[in-house]
């Protein structure tokens, strides 16, 4: 139905994810897929896909790598932080919170908004204070933006003994 009919087989694809005995997360990933590939809106009707598939609860690293990938190309940043913040609302335990928050940094990065970036790092380490990563991308954002003031948070860590 999808060969030569990308539109129905898209159809059907998202009208599958209204059953219960189904992996929505592939469903989702494979509508976004081939949607990216139609002419004329397909990156923004991808990306909208891949939206309403993580808000819906289909977690699956396909879509999520497939939503920070078509965000950068829609470059619709008020959104997108959006989707962030609701799936951080629904991230299980600090790891989880500080993983959505890590990964709306990179975005961040990625999409040129180092100042967000930032915040969202230090947003991301407050809620696991341990991880060199995430120092690392303190550390490089605060000497690329002239700002060394903002690894104030290395400050917070008790020293060595």
């Amino acid at each position: 139905v999808g060969l030569g009919q990308p539109e129905r087989g898209i159809e059907l694809l998202l009208a599958g994810v209204e059953r219960d005995d189904v992996d929505t997360g592939a469903l989702y990933s494979h509508a976004m897929r081939s949607a990216e590939l139609t002419e004329n809106d397909g990156p923004k009707r991808a990306w909208d896909i891949a939206r309403t598939g993580l808000l819906a609860g289909a977690r699956t690293p396909d879509l999520m790598l497939g939503f920070e990938r078509l965000a950068l190309r829609v470059a619709d940043v008020a959104t997108t932080r959006d989707v962030y913040t609701k799936l951080y609302d629904r991230a299980m335990g600090r790891h989880g919170r500080r993983g959505i928050r890590y990964r709306e940094a990179r975005w961040l990065e990625r999409a040129n908004d180092p100042s967000a970036a930032m915040e969202a790092y230090e947003a991301a380490f407050s809620e696991a204070p341990s991880d060199g990563g995430i120092l690392s991308a303190i550390d490089r954002i605060a000497r690329t933006t002239g700002e060394p003031d903002r690894t104030r948070l290395l400050d917070t860590l008790p020293s060595p003994r």
